[in-house]
């Protein structure tokens, strides 16, 4: 987590970070996942819209989404917090 005031360079500092992962991560074959808040934008500051979007980022690199429906079978938001970190 990076905190600090307006105009710092702290989205610029971490996009090239997660881009520097994103390159390494081909070499080691691993997932990541980001998310980046903006206090202009109260959503993004809720645990729900940084955890579903983890979640969404990470069910992307699954190749057989079938293992989540043991989970959550239904094809719809989850909107309860705790089948969505199950999920993750």
């Amino acid at each position: 987590m990076l905190t600090g005031k307006l105009g710092l360079g702290k989205s610029v500092l971490l996009a090239n970070i997660v881009d520097d992962i994103n390159i390494y991560k081909g070499i080691k074959k691993t997932t990541v996942a980001y998310f980046f808040c903006r206090h202009d934008i109260p959503e993004s500051l809720k645990a729900r819209t940084v955890l579903g979007s983890f979640a969404r980022q990470l069910l992307r690199t699954i190749l057989d989404i079938a293992m989540v429906t043991e989970v959550y079978d239904e094809t719809s938001l989850i909107e309860d917090t705790e089948k969505l970190i199950r999920v993750l």
